[in-house]
């Protein structure tokens, strides 16, 4: 009895930790993605300001 009852807190805790890092997962991605827009959008700044200095 005592052992069902383990095993089935050790799934539960196994289930919730899991679904923590697949949110970690997709939390990084959505930061990646910003960084890469980020990027993006200085790369064309700073070309727009070299091609007005020309």
């Amino acid at each position: 009895m005592i052992n069902r009852l383990k095993r089935k807190a050790a799934k539960k805790i196994a289930k919730t930790l899991r679904k923590i890092v697949l949110l970690n997962c997709q939390g990084l991605r959505a930061i990646d993605a910003n960084l890469n827009n980020l990027n993006l959008l200085l790369l064309t700044f700073i070309e727009s300001i070299l091609h007005k200095t020309k």
